[in-house]
């Protein structure tokens, strides 16, 4: 922001009404954390091979991997805002959660099962979509306490 002020037009900056300007430049540079858009989530179920290799239920102690028929669920949930605000910290968070694939415009959240229980993934999605959105809570805060210090 400060680079932005600096290369901004003098006679704008001179003339202006600077509280407009301030506000201006507070909104172009503030930071806004993103937004789940749940309802229209959706969701594919193929079936797959399931690498089950050191599973002891499977006895899949060989050598090279080992597969058996399963299922992939992934859900599908769009977002608003900025990306690049996953990457983020907040300066709470929760550590249980797992890498979430960061796809054009939404998150990809992926199941794999051995067996055809989709409702199970659903409990699992359910959690995790809870724990994203908590944490997406905590992100929203920081982020306006950083725009209020503006």
């Amino acid at each position: 922001m400060l680079a932005a002020i600096d290369n901004a037009d003098t006679e704008l900056i001179r003339s202006g009404d600077v509280a407009e300007l301030v506000q201006q430049f507070a909104q172009q540079y503030s930071l806004e954390a993103p937004t789940l858009i749940e309802g229209a989530l959706s969701i594919t179920v193929d079936e797959t091979q399931v690498d089950v290799t050191g599973n002891i239920r499977y006895g899949a102690f060989g050598p090279g991997p080992t597969f058996t028929q399963g299922i992939s669920a992934s859900y599908f949930v769009p977002f608003s805002g900025d990306a690049e605000m996953f990457d983020c910290r907040a300066s709470r968070w929760n550590l249980s959660l797992r890498p979430v694939e960061l796809g054009k415009g939404e998150l990809i959240f992926t199941y794999l099962r051995t067996d055809q229980d989709v409702e199970a993934t659903k409990a699992e999605f359910d959690k995790e979509i809870a724990q994203i959105q908590e944490s997406l809570d905590w992100l929203r805060q920081d982020c306006q306490r950083f725009s209020a210090r503006g």
